[in-house]
């Protein structure tokens, strides 16, 4: 169900965490297979919660792990781009844009959570209308 706002968060977050896949792929960094791993999971599971559109509360849930997800993801990334000799006082480089993307799908995630708990919560008044 695309037409929801949240589901384009969702799916702007899986293609941001596909794009870190591919560049690992690429080699454009060190590889490294737990990068690859969880931008793959990440991906894989907003585009899995974008279909249950019907489980509104399994969709928080999964809002939930994507959120603790992200944020292994955001600190594995860190820590291996600084390894691999990265810094932040550097010039702005890809390396720098690839560390950001996590971050970025880490807001898309909460803002997709907060639009479900938002239908969630209009479809429990409208229940109690009735």
């Amino acid at each position: 169900m695309i037409q929801r706002i949240q589901s384009l968060y969702l799916l702007i977050s899986a293609l941001l965490s596909l794009v870190v896949s591919i560049v690992t792929l690429i080699g454009y960094y060190t590889f490294n297979i737990w990068i690859l791993a969880i931008s793959l999971s990440v991906s894989i599971l907003s585009a899995y919660t974008i279909f249950i559109y019907n489980n509104r509360q399994r969709q928080i849930m999964l809002c939930h792990i994507l959120v603790i997800m992200n944020v292994v993801f955001t600190l594995c990334l860190s820590y291996f781009l600084r390894a691999d000799g990265v810094s932040l006082n550097d010039s702005f480089s890809l390396k720098q844009f690839i560390m950001l993307l996590p971050i970025l799908c880490l807001l898309l995630t909460n803002l997709a959570k907060k639009g479900i708990k938002k239908d969630e919560d209009l479809v429990r008044s409208a229940d109690r209308l009735r």
